[in-house]
């Protein structure tokens, strides 16, 4: 669905990507990790189209992004941005969510009625002002007005930052959804328990280029990249690498407690 082939993106002797090269299935959720300033918004902004690279190609849906224009891309795209203000660009919710679906030039009965229900999904009211939203309510806002639009990829740049715990509960639960609806997920962010709870697969970008790119419980359970990478394990995981042995890959309590019963079984026999 979205591949990268030798992509660098940057002027001068040190680019800030340089040679990525991998490629996500359709209907994957993908993890993007990394230290601060290593690339992962931009990374996203060349897989959305929002940027070109300086080499190599971007290939999303079958369109290369160097041949095609924007517009191609935002017919299935959707991308939300780190920062909401950079992305709300209207004065009600109302106004804002059918924004995002006149965009796709989708402003019929169907229309209307997609922007009621997501705007009753999240709690809004179409009347409410935006400049009277808090931070993680426009955070919200923006993930909706992407949303109502069912976009087969889903691109999100730290979608729960400035979330309180109920608006990244239910951020999560929305992303799981587009996810189950068939949508290939890229997620930027440096929540490695959101990363664990979501993704089945993962890119570590470092120094410009992919340091590491498979199975997410794999590379989230790797001490040593972790570290190098400026990551966190996740507590869970924390405790499963101290206890090693059979719990070293375990992620959550639940896999540690199925463990325990295997061991106990081989024990028995």
């Amino acid at each position: 669905m979205i591949e990268f082939k030798n992509v660098s993106y940057g002027y001068g002797e040190e680019p800030l990507l340089s040679g990525l090269s991998f490629r996500l299935a359709a209907g994957s959720f993908t993890a993007v990790a990394g230290e601060n300033g290593a690339g992962k918004s931009t990374l996203c902004r060349l897989a959305a189209a929002l940027l070109r690279p300086t080499a190599g190609e971007v290939v999303s849906n079958g369109l290369c992004t160097s041949k095609e224009k924007g517009v191609a891309f935002a017919a299935f795209t959707g991308f939300l941005f780190q920062n909401p203000d950079r992305q709300i660009c209207r004065a009600t919710v109302g106004e804002e969510i059918m924004f995002g679906l006149r965009c796709i030039n989708s402003d019929g009965k169907e229309a209307r009625l997609a922007a009621a229900e997501i705007i009753e999904e999240f709690g809004f009211s179409p009347e409410r002002e935006i400049f009277y939203m808090s931070r993680g309510e426009r955070q919200m806002l923006a993930l909706a007005s992407v949303l109502v639009r069912r976009p087969k990829i889903l691109i999100a740049d730290e979608p729960t930052s400035g979330l309180d715990r109920r608006q990244y509960e239910f951020v999560a639960e929305r992303l799981k959804e587009a996810r189950r609806r068939g949508a290939t997920v890229l997620m930027v962010t440096h929540d490695m328990k959101l990363a664990e709870e979501l993704a089945d697969d993962m890119l570590i970008i470092g120094g410009g280029a992919v340091r590491a790119h498979g199975p997410a419980a794999g590379l989230l359970s790797d001490r040593r990249l972790m570290e190098d990478s400026s990551l966190r394990l996740t507590e869970m995981r924390e405790l499963a690498t101290l206890l090693g042995g059979d719990f070293a890959n375990a992620g959550s309590v639940n896999e540690i407690v199925e463990t325990v019963k295997d061991k106990r079984k081989r024990r028995v026999a």
